[in-house]
């Protein structure tokens, strides 16, 4: 990794992808290679890693954090002075950061940039904030790129992430077609990308549990919005259903929609009598609830969050999935004590989404492990 320059860091939680990276940078640098690094992610993370860098190495930093509504400790001089440039992937809805980092990389300042949890910015496709950082990093000569191993991931994130490391995004186009039309064999990268796994935490099960669904239901509802679709109840009865079955002590449950947060809690705690936290983007005490839920205090947590948490899970419910959120089934680690780790997706036997299922999760889950060289995770169906 630091002999080449440019790497794809696929480890799970716990398993080094910080310190593996500081490493060779502090290598690099030796060789006179990584004098200015630009460094980003999302806020949470960002913060973690400058605590870390600055306690175990000399490298000088600054953190530039905030979002397109508050900008904190902003200093252009700073910033050109630091070894690492910090830059929370929030603060790029702001346009005066956007002018400022345009600014250094038309003078080609960075020689290095590591984009961690970088599924975020995976696909320059879905977003112009994904787009800037993505061409910003492909402009810069080493890229250092940190994920967690996927499980299930958009097979189409994953060849973005290699064009960026290998600079051939020209390639990108013909390979989205190849994917749409069910063509895409991806080749395996073993000098491209490191895998690193947690056994402790790879689902030994992944299990669908199927309910009925009336013929002209929206898929959008079935999937997306399961508390507002016309047989939620349903959905919501296979949820307890598998919460009475499997125990509800450390169950993870993922809901993609914030808005659903709210509701599923009332429901689970006027179910089972127990506490019942939420996890998501606006939660401000998120380490607590970490902590006590660890500790048995919290017995379930809801959640949509995509990057790492250390969540010691039985078993994971996806309560609603999508192709970008399925990457969170395996963000639950497992304790020594369990035998088995089951991750359970609820689906509908409405054909749309049934066939969106087996085409963007089942067939996805398969070419992403032969690409990075793992054994497919199989499924098993449930009634």
């Amino acid at each position: 990794m630091a002999k080449v320059g440019s790497h794809i860091l696929a480890f799970d939680t716990g398993q080094g992808k910080t310190v593996t990276t500081i490493a060779a940078l502090l290598l690099r640098r030796r060789e006179g290679k990584a004098n200015k690094i630009l460094w980003v992610a999302p806020l949470l993370v960002v913060t973690k890693t400058d605590r870390q860098v600055r306690k175990e190495t000399d490298f000088t930093t600054q953190h530039l954090q905030g979002s397109a509504e508050k900008i904190e400790r902003f200093s252009r001089k700073d910033f050109t002075t630091a070894d690492i440039t910090f830059i929370n992937l929030e603060a790029f809805d702001n346009k005066e950061v956007l002018e400022f980092v345009r600014e250094l990389s038309l003078q080609n300042f960075w020689d290095t940039v590591v984009i961690d949890e970088a599924h975020n910015i995976a696909d320059p496709f879905f977003s112009n904030r994904n787009a800037f950082v993505y061409f910003t990093a492909y402009k810069i000569p080493s890229v250092f790129v940190l994920t967690a191993t996927p499980v299930i991931s958009k097979i189409l994130q994953y060849a973005a992430l290699v064009a960026l490391v290998r600079k051939q995004f020209e390639h990108l186009t013909s390979i989205r077609t190849a994917i749409h039309a069910g063509e895409f064999v991806p080749e395996k990268e073993p000098d491209l990308i490191t895998v690193a796994r947690r056994k402790d935490k790879v689902p030994s099960h992944i299990i669908t549990v199927e309910v009925e669904e009336s013929q002209g239901s929206a898929t959008g509802v079935t999937i997306f919005k399961r508390t507002r679709g016309k047989h939620a109840h349903q959905v919501n009865e296979q949820l307890i259903n598998i919460i009475k079955q499997e125990g509800h002590q450390q169950v993870l449950v993922h809901c993609f929609l914030t808005e659903n947060h709210t509701f599923l809690q009332k429901l689970l705690q006027d179910t089972f009598g127990v506490e019942v936290a939420i996890i998501s983007g606006k939660t401000r005490n998120r380490q607590q609830i970490i902590d006590r839920y660890n500790e048995g205090e919290i017995p379930i947590v809801i959640y949509n969050l995509a990057e790492s948490l250390d969540l010691f899970a039985n078993y994971t419910i996806m309560y609603d999935w999508t192709v970008y959120a399925s990457q969170a089934m395996g963000r639950g680690l497992r304790t020594e004590e369990v035998g088995d780790y089951k991750v359970f997706f609820i689906t509908t036997s409405d054909p749309k989404e049934q066939s969106l299922f087996e085409n963007s999760v089942i067939k996805h889950n398969e070419l992403m492990m032969k690409a990075i060289a793992i054994q497919p995770i199989h499924f098993q169906s449930q009634s």
